[in-house]
């Protein structure tokens, strides 16, 4: 308990710097609120409940020593990220280089289309969480399809076409259980949200209402969501009950237990001496995810140290089919240990500093990025696997391209609603 109690005032460290402009340290902070569920309140319950197991893996002699880890990368990534922002220099440029092309909402219709196919055909099949090859590319159309929208919506764009594709959009993710996906369409409206209203009473109350209703769609998602793939719609429920009889605070967690992966992950490599795969999975499986299996031996692509690590710490069959992840501080410890941990927090902490320091908010396309940033940020924070995260990073930088224009005219001045 000691240590998670020094991990709690890392944390509240980190908001107390931050404390003076919330708006312009939303990156941050936004970490920070992820780490605290992940890393703080998720190990929490484990001690409050006594149960140190996932999946056949028992953790409770490396539970301390994971904490310490997470204290470490959390302290790191504070440090490194006030160091970075005090160090860059803020954009002095008062004039945009960039205004929304007018074929955009022809490129968010496309991106529509091909979501829309690729949902009509795996759910014809019944396949929607088995979605492979070709298919896995054209989902992540998905994921620029949220940032399309995000763009239309902080433009003050959007018409009742964009608002019918947004209401079908969610819907689609609902029906299909894409609970991430769902969390950032949150991530966009939520930070809209944000930075359009000064810090009030009012403001405070829309936030608490926006929270709530999301934490009840998640959960809504989360109790369906083998209904829906069933499509046995009959046997929907719309209540906050939880199953298994848990409460919804704890269900909530069960959804959030990346930790328990990371102890398990930890225990197995200490115990057996397993190497570390020095960015094999990082990087090296970067290109080895773009490139086609006919390349390789067999026609099979090899394996993912990460991946194996993963499903061999549980030693139990249903580690080996679970698809468990990882946070992104034990896919650094995966590979290069305590030292990836302390140099990958570091790099993080500097681009979210970068980004911080740099954009003027006062320009739309700034917090579009910001927008962008938070996204992938979730993705590297919750899932731990940064090829995924890289391909990501790409879809959402070419839908940014596409949307937006570049400005010849140096004396155009950028018209602007909401000033902070």
């Amino acid at each position: 308990m000691t240590y998670l109690i020094i991990l709690a005032i890392i944390i509240l460290f980190g908001i107390y710097l931050a404390r003076k402009n919330p708006k312009q340290h939303f990156l941050f902070l936004f970490s920070l609120v992820l780490y605290f569920v992940y890393c703080f309140l998720g190990p929490l319950k484990s001690y409050r409940t006594g149960n140190y197991e996932k999946l056949g893996g028992n953790y409770f002699d490396y539970f301390d020593y994971g904490i310490q880890i997470y204290c470490l990368a959390v302290f790191t990534f504070i440090i490194s990220y006030f160091i970075g922002f005090s160090y860059f220099k803020k954009e002095k440029r008062k004039l945009a280089n960039f205004t929304l092309n007018k074929k955009a909402k022809y490129y968010l219709y496309g991106f529509f289309l091909i979501v829309t196919f690729v949902v009509y055909r795996f759910r014809q099949e019944n396949q929607s969480d088995q979605i492979e090859g070709i298919f896995n590319y054209m989902l992540f159309f998905a994921d620029s399809l949220i940032l399309a929208f995000a763009i239309f919506y902080y433009e003050k764009k959007q018409n009742f076409i964009i608002i019918t594709l947004t209401v079908i959009t969610f819907f689609y993710f609902l029906f299909l259980g894409f609970r991430y996906r769902v969390i950032l369409l949150f991530i966009a409206f939520f930070y809209m949200l944000l930075i359009q209203n000064k810090v009030k009473l009012s403001t405070i109350i829309k936030s608490v209402v926006f929270v709530y209703f999301f934490a009840f769609i998640i959960n809504f998602i989360s109790v369906n969501r083998q209904v829906f793939k069933d499509r046995n719609f009959d046997a929907v429920e719309i209540s906050q009950e939880s199953p298994d009889e848990m409460s919804g605070y704890d269900y909530f967690l069960h959804q959030t237990d990346n930790y328990s992966t990371d102890f398990n992950v930890l225990k197995y490599m200490n115990k057996y001496k397993v190497a570390h795969d020095y960015g094999s999975s990082m990087f090296l499986h970067i290109l080895i995810r773009i490139t086609p299996a006919s390349l390789y031996l067999h026609n099979k692509k090899p394996e993912i140290p990460q991946q194996e690590i993963i499903k061999n710490c549980f030693n139990s069959i249903g580690g080996q089919e679970s698809g468990a992840a990882v946070t992104n501080i034990f896919a650094y410890y995966i590979a290069f240990g305590i030292f990836g941990v302390v140099f990958f927090m570091s790099v993080l902490a500097l681009v979210l500093a970068y980004f911080s320091k740099k954009l003027n908010l006062d320009f739309t396309r700034n917090r579009i990025i910001i927008v962008f940033v938070a996204m992938v940020l979730f993705q590297i924070i919750t899932r731990g696997f940064f090829p995924q995260e890289f391909t990501l990073i790409v879809y959402l930088y070419i839908t940014l391209k596409l949307f937006y224009k570049k400005i010849k005219n140096d004396r155009y001045t950028y018209k602007y609603t909401n000033s902070l």
